[in-house]
């Protein structure tokens, strides 16, 4: 499967579940795949991989480090568990092809989901709420960043 590919099927899942607007962005810098708007205010620099385990992430990381300096965002066709766990402590962004991410924003809140079932909101490591469904999450977001505007 091509990168662009994944990024597309990704992003659309994303968008099934996040009812904010997601946009994909080509990037002029040749070192960035895209970059994707999340919202109004939030972009991510994406970095494509095809499947992303605990074994090839060490050199993904420094990959990405040598030139991503902010909000970076890894999308894949699969990440594996132990991997997401490792991006989650490290605190960087991942979206796969199922839908499935943890996205920090510039202003410390995540959006967390796994498996379509459980929808988290966090904030400095805190879940701030828990959520039934995404739109009661998204309902949420939206207010919040009506009251900050």
């Amino acid at each position: 499967m091509l990168e662009n590919d994944i990024l597309f099927n990704a992003v659309e899942n994303l968008k099934k579940w996040v009812q904010l607007p997601v946009n994909v962005v080509e990037s002029n810098d040749h070192k960035i795949d895209a970059v994707l708007r999340i919202g109004n205010a939030n972009s991510y620099n994406v970095e494509v991989k095809r499947d992303i385990h605990k074994s090839n992430l060490p050199n993904i990381l420094n990959h990405i480090s040598s030139f991503i300096i902010e909000f970076p965002l890894l999308v894949a066709k699969t990440i594996s568990k132990s991997a997401k766990e490792v991006l989650r402590r490290e605190n960087i962004s991942y979206l796969d092809m199922a839908g499935n991410c943890f996205i920090k924003n510039d202003e410390g809140l995540y959006i967390e989901i796994e498996g379509k079932k459980l929808y988290k909101l966090k904030h400095e490591g805190q879940v701030v709420a828990p959520f039934a469904d995404v739109e009661e999450m998204c309902n949420f977001i939206k207010q919040d960043m009506q009251l900050n505007e």
